[in-house]
């Protein structure tokens, strides 16, 4: 009887579990579920960031933001030598990063010095990089909730404060915004993916995780969907993308040891 009893209460909790599940993805559905679920996010942040939000410029904010000179007066020209991976600025930064010095030239323009402009904008990235996750994780066919639930884990961890409250951190924000998109689009929209990756790259160069993540995802399919040359060439286009920023990469990072 007892055993009887178990089962039926395993039996009547698996059937709650599959119902909200289901009721879930019925939501995930919906476009206006993640635009929801961003601001919800969002609006979490804010409270849990709040002490955060006035913290001024440390370490590392000085060099890319307050007395990077290329940064504080965003002219063609300065915006072409932040372009340029052999130029004064990639050097001055010993990085070559031109969407993350692009991103804080055009927060420099709008907040100035005011610090909360910047904190803000890093907590609006890192619930979308927590709202895309949970995407990735649905398009891996990763239950509703426990996708949910992984988005939530990320969002909150004390792992990512650091990150998240240091103002020049928003290269690994971006980075992180831009390659799960190109995750999420490499099969749809392959050659939105490949730019979007690029644009990763040139935000940090953590982003190159998305190319064996997207190799990895590929291969995955292959049992249900089978893989055509295509989509194989595309993998080949982001490798290129890589093998070319890794150059001017690497001159940079030796140029530090000079």
């Amino acid at each position: 009887m007892l055993r009887c009893a178990a089962v039926a209460e395993s039996l009547a909790a698996t059937s709650l579990t599959r119902r909200l599940d289901a009721h879930l993805q019925t939501l995930l559905d919906g476009r206006r579920f993640w635009a929801l679920l961003w601001a919800a996010s969002f609006l979490l942040l804010l409270v849990l960031y709040a002490p955060a939000l006035r913290g001024e410029f440390v370490s590392d904010d000085y060099g890319f933001v307050v007395n990077n000179p290329w940064v504080r007066d965003p002219s063609a020209a300065n915006v072409l030598a932040i372009l340029d991976p052999w130029g004064d600025a990639a050097e001055f930064s010993a990085n070559w990063a031109p969407v993350h010095l692009l991103i804080h030239a055009a927060e420099w323009r709008i907040f100035g010095s005011d610090v909360r402009g910047y904190h803000v904008t890093n907590l609006a990235l890192h619930a979308l990089a927590s709202v895309l996750l949970v995407a990735c994780f649905r398009r891996s066919q990763i239950p509703a909730m426990a996708a949910l639930l992984g988005g939530a884990f990320f969002l909150l961890h004390p792992a990512n404060v650091e990150t998240v409250a240091w103002i020049s951190e928003i290269k690994t924000l971006a980075a992180m915004v831009l390659a799960l998109g190109a995750l999420l689009l490499q099969q749809r929209r392959p050659a939105i993916a490949v730019l979007l990756f690029a644009l990763a790259l040139l935000s940090k160069a953590l982003a190159v995780f998305a190319l064996p993540v997207a190799i990895v995802a590929l291969y995955c399919r292959q049992p249900r969907d089978g893989i055509a040359l295509r989509d194989w060439c595309w993998i080949a286009v982001w490798l290129a993308v890589f093998a070319f920023y890794a150059g001017p990469q690497w001159h940079t990072f030796q140029s530090m040891g000079q």
